[in-house]
């Protein structure tokens, strides 16, 4: 699982963690307006974190 240290603002760096934070806001609205759904949000956003760790890490074991 990647951490949530950005180390600098830079795109080139924190990947996962800018692609995480870009997509929270649309995990939580797509919950909010389901308001029978909407106690699975933080599920969904623990999964969505695993979800981008996994597929950075692969991304990065393919590329070296």
């Amino acid at each position: 699982l990647f951490a949530f240290k950005f180390k600098d603002p830079g795109w080139e760096n924190n990947k996962p963690r800018w692609t995480f934070v870009m997509l929270m806001p649309a995990v939580i609205a797509l919950t909010w307006l389901s308001t029978e759904l909407f106690f699975l949000s933080v599920p969904a956003l623990l999964l969505l974190y695993i979800i981008i760790s996994i597929v950075f890490q692969k991304r990065n074991e393919i590329q070296g």
